[in-house]
């Protein structure tokens, strides 16, 4: 009996030691390793966004127009007012008149058909679509605890780079237990992406064009 109660006391003071040994503080932080979330919410705190944009856009322009112009007339004859002269106007008269074989000459008429058109057409058509996730730093906290992150991204690959630059404004509410958040809900989103390279440069039309382009005045 004396041996079961010594084990017991034994056994009591070693728990008692070990309790003491934790402090209020220790509590509060096992409380939060437990059942926080690890939300970002403080500057310098890291965020996962995932990026899904897509854009699509198409443009059709035409422009067709004409214009004819037709006019017809004859010159004036004044040689009836000479037809009662004498003389010297009488033969002016008669050789406006009449050829050297005795025809009559053919009254000087004129007729003008002219007309211009133009018709022409273009249209344009583009889609784009960015899948990406990557890790954004809040840099900075709004007065209504609203997060201001950005986030850096740059890949090289065989002689090929590419660039994203991410800013936005994100709500706390609106990141996941995950600390992950889509980038459709951040809001004043701006995405740069920039991709460089022997494949982007083949896609771009070369300088001697894009002059001439720029110097057609048709």
């Amino acid at each position: 009996m004396k041996k079961a109660l010594s084990i017991f006391a034994a056994a009591s003071c070693a728990a008692g030691a070990a309790w003491a040994d934790v402090t209020p503080t220790d509590n509060v932080t096992l409380a939060l390793n437990m059942y926080s979330n690890q939300r970002a919410r403080q500057i310098g705190d890291l965020l996962t966004v995932t990026v899904n944009e897509s854009t699509s856009s198409s443009k059709t322009e035409a422009l067709k127009t004409s214009k004819t112009a037709k006019a017809d007339g004859s010159i004036p004859y004044f040689g009836d007012q000479l037809s009662n002269a004498s003389g010297l106007l009488q033969k002016f008269h008669n050789n406006l008149t009449t050829d050297y074989l005795g025809k009559d000459l053919p009254i000087a008429e004129y007729k003008i058909d002219a007309s211009s058109a133009f018709d022409g057409s273009g249209s344009s058509s583009s889609a784009e679509k960015l899948n990406v996730t990557f890790t954004v730093r809040v840099v900075d906290i709004l007065q209504n605890g609203t997060l201001v992150v950005r986030g850096d991204r740059r890949i090289l690959m065989k002689n090929e780079s590419v660039n994203i630059v991410f800013t936005g404004l994100v709500r706390p509410k609106d990141i996941s237990a995950t600390n992950s958040i889509d980038s459709t809900r951040v809001a004043d989103a701006h995405i740069y992406y920039e991709n460089e390279g022997e494949v982007s440069r083949g896609t771009k039309p070369g300088y001697v064009w894009r002059i001439f382009q720029y110097l057609n005045p048709f």
